[in-house]
């Protein structure tokens, strides 16, 4: 009865509400259509302007000017006197004649480097495949790490057996790191690791097999097979004792090593880095550039001196006021060893007279510690160069003269080398060691 009740209920009916206030008169406006602005381009410069002006686009137009111009130089690099020439062809004639191919000793160190590691994995079985794998000996020494690298070395060793590339992997499980290591300095401490690295080639048989051939000292970077050919490639046909890389933080990483003819150190992180004239030109070309230290994140070195002669990583004494990379006092040695050349000043004035030790740069081979440094590394510094080498040409007043390049050089560690300078006159050093000081 209830339901029926509710159901015949007519609903209640409400007055429309006016259309306008009953108080005001009337103001209504018939509706007009709409009209859409005009998209007729430059019909509004400013507007124009204004939106091509939005940030946004700006980079994204900046990015793809520099993203086609450096294809465009890419691709005709055979006509600039620039390293564009990357990445290296990986059939060098050196890798295509298999009887030509010296044995290979790749040598890394290793701490809280899990992001690295698989690039390191995947470019190391490449160079297997494309090297030789009966040719490659691999030296890893880690040092307590807890990040995942022990984990993604456990699959290094699984991946350099499957190829049959022999191996040997140590993971130290103590916490060794520099800060973990009470009475230690930095530079003693990263020599006695790099030499742990060499400890393999003490066995008489494998020492026998390397002898001819190189060792590849690799730091935790980013890089590809092609490198390592490439560095192989420049060290056998200019017949030098080692030939590094360059590494790139943005800017070139490593100078602390780095040392030219003249003995000083790079004046700038940036490009042309040397601020003597033949050392810029050379660059500039992509050229083998002959130093007197380099380490660069990676580099290939003759085997024969570390076997023959058991060169190893060395470090001056703590108790010096100043520091030396063991990454250029193993080349200084080397120089004093292969040269017996009384000093560094009389090998180079005198060069003639002693056996070549050939240690160089080439400036083609870009190599970085993150993924990103590398790609611009490798792909837009070297347009940035361009330009630059450009401008210099072009503008040559607005560049720094010589004295200035001196200048940022000495700037940069003057108290360190008057205090060895002060060591050197009293015999405390060796000029070999000198020609390192920090």
């Amino acid at each position: 009865m209830l339901l029926h009740l509710f159901r015949s209920s007519k609903s209640p009916t409400y007055d429309s509400l006016p259309t306008s206030n009953p108080i005001e008169p009337s103001n209504h406006v018939p509706h007009s259509p709409i009209t859409k602005p005009s998209r007729k381009p430059f019909n509004n410069p400013t507007r124009t302007l204004h939106h091509l002006l939005r940030p946004r686009r700006i980079l994204l137009a900046t990015i793809s000017f520099l993203l086609s111009t450096s294809v465009l130089l890419h691709l005709q690099h055979t006509t600039l006197p620039h390293p564009l020439t990357y990445p290296p062809n990986p059939f060098l004639p050196l890798v295509t004649n298999s009887t030509a191919r010296p044995p290979l000793y790749i040598a890394a160190n290793f701490y809280q480097n899990a992001p690295v590691l698989a690039n390191f994995i995947h470019q190391v079985t490449r160079l297997g495949r494309l090297y030789s794998p009966d040719k490659i000996y691999v030296s890893i020494y880690e040092n307590g790490s807890t990040d995942g690298t022990k984990f993604k070395l456990g699959r290094l060793k699984e991946e350099l057996r499957r190829e049959g590339i022999k191996h040997r992997v140590v993971t130290d499980p103590k916490d060794a790191s520099f800060k973990g290591i009470q009475g230690k300095s930095k530079v003693p401490y990263l020599a006695e690791l790099r030499n742990k690295l060499l400890e393999p080639l003490k066995d008489k048989e494998l020492a026998e097999t390397m002898k001819e051939g190189y060792i590849v000292f690799l730091n935790d970077i980013f890089f590809d097979a092609e490198d390592i050919l490439q560095l192989l490639h420049t060290a056998h046909t200019t017949n030098s004792a080692a030939v590094c890389a360059m590494d790139h933080y943005f800017t070139f990483y490593d100078t602390f090593a780095t040392r030219s003819m003249s003995l000083t150190r790079p004046a700038v992180h940036t490009f042309p880095y040397f601020w003597e004239d033949h050392h810029q030109q050379s660059m500039w070309e992509g050229k083998y550039n002959e130093v007197w230290s380099c380490w660069g994140g990676m580099n290939v070195a003759k085997a024969a001196p570390f076997i023959k002669h058991s060169l190893t990583f060395r470090a001056l004494p703590p108790t010096h006021p100043f520091e030396a990379s063991e990454c250029c006092l193993i080349w200084s040695d080397l120089r004093r060893l292969l040269s017996g050349a009384p000093t560094p000043s009389h090998l180079l004035t005198n060069s003639s007279l002693y056996p070549p030790a050939k240690i160089a740069i080439d400036p083609r081979v870009r190599v970085s510690y993150e993924w990103r440094h590398y790609y611009f590394a490798r792909w837009i510094q070297p347009l940035i160069e361009y330009w630059y080498w450009v401008f210099r040409k072009r503008f040559p007043e607005t560049g720094p003269k010589d004295g200035e390049w001196e200048g940022l050089y000495m700037k940069s560690y003057e108290d360190d080398l008057k205090a060895a300078k002060a060591w050197l006159t009293e015999g405390r050093i060796d000029e070999w060691e000198f020609a390192c000081v920090e």
